[in-house]
């Protein structure tokens, strides 16, 4: 899989909306799981993924002065937990009896 070094145009204006907190998506996900899952495994699957996905693993750099659209950064973040500082977790047990 390979990506172009600029955003695209559709990528520009999302990126240019999301700096408007009014205009801001915020994107928010709950599972629900059956028991505690393993945080070593879901650091490695975060892992493989951003190594599948290179675009995972860059950062947006903007030049205010330029007219071209912002670009993506080379950084790799290297270890796996590295990868994975985005991802958090809070587990809460239900009162009572099982589902």
């Amino acid at each position: 899989m390979t990506f172009g070094d600029r955003m695209s145009d559709l990528d520009r204006i999302m990126w240019t909306i999301e700096q408007n907190p009014l205009l801001r998506s915020t994107i928010t996900s709950v599972i629900v799981l059956d028991r505690c899952p393993d945080r070593d495994r879901i650091d490695a699957r975060i892992d493989r993924a951003s190594r599948r996905i290179p675009r995972l693993r860059q950062r947006v750099v903007t030049n205010p002065y330029s007219l071209a659209p912002p670009g993506w950064s080379g950084a790799r973040r290297a270890a796996s937990r590295a990868a994975a500082w985005e991802v958090s977790g809070s587990v809460r047990r239900a009162p009572g009896a099982a589902r």
